[in-house]
């Protein structure tokens, strides 16, 4: 693994400008194996809106595979598809998904294989990994080389209002609700990042996956800041805007 992780700036004198962003490389190597159950009735691989999905596994890393790290990474998720009577043929479909990783062997969680959210996969109208663990100040959580860090757990539950429907064309609302949680913290609502907004997703048999013209609205954009109180501009979050992606959400 070769990874490049954002650096929590030096302190500078009252009244300079805030200085930028700096990124390090990370290396290492995970070897693992990652046993797992899956249940799938959804009526479309691709494109469904119906049945139910369950998953859980368990990724299991540790140098005796080859490797430098040593950790247990659980994961379970799932997701439903439920008929709506207005407007005929809509439907509501609900997908919850929670992960932890658990360093054993006397090392700490790699820095890479801790959890960053945001994005079209995970929650909409935020920037893909500016999700990290927040204290209550909103400062970012640091190792001791100033690397800003991801959360040793998350959770994410993502709702979808599926209304109209011409064609290949569907229009739908949604809601995306989550957080990445430091070692210190607990699972919680507290510090809740979320969004809503509407999205016009067009399925293209060629691509086997949706087209996406996704506007969102973040209902608390917050502003992180490094551990000397100033802002992280390459992690704040944007009130609203405009997103194209290919795929889907779950």
């Amino acid at each position: 693994v070769k990874s490049n992780f954002p650096v929590a700036g030096a302190a500078v004198p009252p009244g300079q400008p805030t200085p930028p962003t700096k990124f390090t490389d990370v290396f290492g190597k995970t070897s693992s194996i990652t046993p797992g159950y899956r249940y799938d009735s959804r009526n479309d691989p691709f494109d469904p809106n119906g049945g139910h999905r369950f998953y859980m596994t368990t990724q299991v890393a540790g140098t005796y595979f080859g490797g430098t790290t040593d950790f247990l990474k659980p994961l379970v998720g799932g997701s439903i598809y439920l008929p709506v009577n207005l407007p005929r043929h809509a439907y509501l479909a609900l997908n919850g998904e929670v992960g932890y990783v658990r360093p054993y062997g006397g090392q700490g969680v790699p820095i890479f294989e801790r959890f960053q959210l945001g994005g079209e996969q995970s929650l909409r109208g935020f920037a893909a990994g500016s999700v990290l663990p927040l204290d209550k100040e909103q400062r970012v959580f640091t190792d001791p080389e100033g690397h800003i860090l991801g959360g040793n757990k998350y959770f994410v539950f993502n709702a979808e209002y599926v209304f109209a429907q011409v064609g290949p064309a569907k229009l739908l609302a949604f809601g995306d609700f989550g957080n990445a949680f430091h070692e210190s913290q607990n699972f919680g609502l507290t510090g809740l990042r979320s969004s809503v907004g509407m999205e016009l997703r067009i399925f293209l048999p060629i691509f086997q996956a949706p087209l996406r013209f996704i506007y969102s609205f973040n209902l608390s954009p917050k502003t992180p800041i490094d551990q000397f109180g100033f802002p992280i501009n390459s992690l704040k979050d944007k009130k609203r805007g405009f997103d194209f992606s290919i795929g889907r959400t779950f």
